[in-house]
């Protein structure tokens, strides 16, 4: 997949259920969200960044 868009920047607080990105793939966009309460520390994989593998981190 790509990622499409995020919707958390880096430093933001986040909550469980709350969208941090949108992934595109073939068939379909997703939303990520967060799973657990904290703050976005760093995002390892930016805006456009294309063919994320399953299992690839996106967060460190």
């Amino acid at each position: 997949g790509n990622i499409a868009r995020w919707v958390k920047k880096e430093g933001d607080k986040v909550s469980p259920g709350e969208v941090l990105c949108e992934v595109e793939t073939d068939k379909a966009t997703v939303e990520m969200e967060c799973m657990e309460e904290g703050y976005l520390a760093k995002i390892v994989c930016g805006d456009g960044t294309k063919e994320i593998k399953v299992g690839e981190r996106l967060l460190p």
